[in-house]
């Protein structure tokens, strides 16, 4: 039996996948889509608590798969620097640092304490921020992806 070029299961046999890093850009886009659903159940949830929960099982998501739904709308994802794979104490490190600051704004809640949150909150947002735009280098590495060894790819398929 043989294949067309124009079968669709030639196509899928010979499906290549491209991995590059990702533009920051793309980072960007899918950190707005990741903090617009964040937002909308937050929204919906309508109670603090549930809002949390939520917000902490939405941040897992990229914990347990290397990706959030923002990264997987865009096609990306968490890969090793160094080609290995990464292991979840890597995601964790990652996530970590990259969400510091809910972790503050949860810990200020809880605390009942506005000051500690603005001043806290303020300050690491800023160093975010700032390790965030080391992506608009060459290597699109921002300073955490250096830290902690890894880096968003870009996963296309090409045929």
């Amino acid at each position: 039996m043989s294949f067309s070029p124009l079968d669709d299961n030639f196509q899928e046999k010979n499906n290549i996948q491209i991995i590059e890093p990702a533009s920051f850009w793309h980072r960007v886009l899918a950190y707005i889509a990741d903090n617009t659903l964040v937002n909308c159940i937050s929204l919906l949830a309508g109670d603090l608590k549930i809002a949390l929960c939520a917000t902490i099982l939405y941040i897992s998501i990229e914990l347990f798969t290397g990706a959030s739904v923002g990264k997987r709308m865009m096609r990306l994802k968490i890969d090793s620097l160094e080609n290995n794979s990464v292991d979840i104490l890597d995601y964790a490190k990652r996530i970590g640092f990259k969400y510091s600051y809910f972790l503050v704004a949860l810990v200020g809640i809880i605390l009942e304490d506005a000051q500690i949150i603005r001043f806290a909150l303020s300050f690491l947002v800023t160093i975010i921020v700032i390790a965030s735009l080391f992506a608009l280098r060459k290597s699109r590495l921002t300073l955490y992806d250096e830290w902690f060894k890894t880096t968003v790819v870009s996963t296309l398929n090409k045929r």
